[in-house]
């Protein structure tokens, strides 16, 4: 009967053991595994601020390009403005410059005489207007832009629209929809609160969107502290 009940005892120590060393096994592999998933996570997160990075470096650079274009512009308007005065005269091989004659001299006062010379036409370089830009965070939800808001560089996460001041009426402007990734993702989420007002937007809801594209530019009259949206922006995602 002894004999038996150790038996009993020694294999039910033998499950117990084995059941436990299962249990750390499976716990093991089941902490690995949620290790592994926070690392996951961690990449992508790092993989989501390069890509950010990346197209806002991809906005500066095409900032940079308008620049060098506007500069190119001024320069070649500049040199094609300017006279070409100068004169070649082409003397004959072995022909001398001056031709001198022994003559006799007539010592006779003449009157003067009096020539029309010709009035030299002054060229008046080309004045060339350069348009004004300057950046905007979100608009009011009544459809304007505080001028306090305004800022002549582009500030990430914070701007939004682009304007563009007439040259000939510094009191109207175009604008459009420029900002970075986060920007856009944050105009895409709250349409009523960054879009909607200045904007008409001319696609349906894309959580995914990763550019918003101004197919027709909107129009802002100034008025005392503000700019007041005339026309709205017509936008699409893509």
């Amino acid at each position: 009967m002894k004999a038996i009940e150790s038996e009993t005892s020694f294999f039910s120590f033998e499950v117990n053991f084995w059941f436990i060393l299962l249990m750390i096994i499976f716990l093991f592999i089941l902490y690995k595994f949620f290790d592994l998933l926070k690392r996951v996570n961690k990449s992508k997160i790092r993989i989501d601020k390069l890509e950010e990075k990346i197209e806002h470096h991809k906005w500066d650079i095409s900032s940079l390009k308008n620049e060098i274009e506007i500069v190119a512009k001024t320069i070649n308007t500049k040199t094609q403005s300017q006279p070409n005065t100068r004169k070649e005269v082409i003397v004959p091989k072995g022909q001398p410059l001056l031709d001198v004659k022994t003559e006799p001299i007539d010592l006779t006062i003449q009157p003067p005489v009096k020539i029309n010379e010709p009035k030299e036409e002054t060229i008046e370089p080309a004045i060339i207007i350069q348009e004004k830009i300057f950046f905007m965070p979100a608009p009011s939800s009544e459809g304007d832009f505080d001028i306090s808001n305004s800022s002549d560089i582009f500030k990430e996460t914070v701007t939004l629209y682009k304007f563009f001041i007439h040259k000939n009426n510094p009191e109207k402007a175009d604008f459009e929809f420029y900002s970075d990734a986060i920007g856009i993702k944050n105009a895409v989420n709250y349409p009523d609160k960054y879009l909607e007002s200045v904007c008409n937007i001319y696609s349906g809801y894309n959580p995914n969107t990763k550019k918003i594209i101004t197919e027709t530019k909107g129009t802002a009259q100034k008025n005392g502290d503000k700019w007041v949206v005339n026309s709205k922006a017509k936008i699409k995602y893509e």
